[in-house]
């Protein structure tokens, strides 16, 4: 077998000589204008705590919340548990538990007072019907 010679088009022979760059002391770099990333970040955080602080403002009330209007759903929040809204659900549901439990004894003693009353009033009826039958 025969071996090819391999043809390449520049054998890099004949490179031109390299000097030393010779540091002329100079900063060829601008920097008008650079602003860096730390600082940057920072400046952003400002400007949204700028612009949360502005909307507040812009509201009536200085808490942004007027008295009349409904809660805001707390799982709107930021950071709000899946747990957190458990304990809610339970809490609202002991609420409700409380709610019915104390109607059903305000129903039951409104039950009572008005028999009371009908029996009063049968019992100043009785005479009324006995000098009414005697008239006759």
């Amino acid at each position: 077998m025969e071996k090819k010679k391999v043809v390449i088009r520049n054998n890099y022979t004949n490179l031109p000589i390299e000097h030393d760059e010779v540091n002329s002391e100079e900063d060829l770099l601008d920097a008008d204008g650079y602003i860096p990333a730390q600082t940057q970040v920072e400046n952003l955080l400002l400007a949204g705590r700028n612009l949360e602080e502005y909307r507040r403002e812009m509201y009536e009330y200085p808490d942004g919340v007027k008295e009349d209007d409904p809660p805001m759903d707390p799982s709107r929040r930021r950071g709000f548990d899946p747990v957190d809204a458990q304990h809610i659900m339970q809490d609202v549901r002991r609420k409700l538990d409380e709610a019915k439990k104390a109607k059903k004894k305000q129903n039951k003693q409104m039950e009572k007072q008005s028999d009371e009353v009908q029996e009063r009033v049968e019992i100043q009826r009785e005479p009324e019907k006995s000098e009414a039958s005697e008239e006759v």
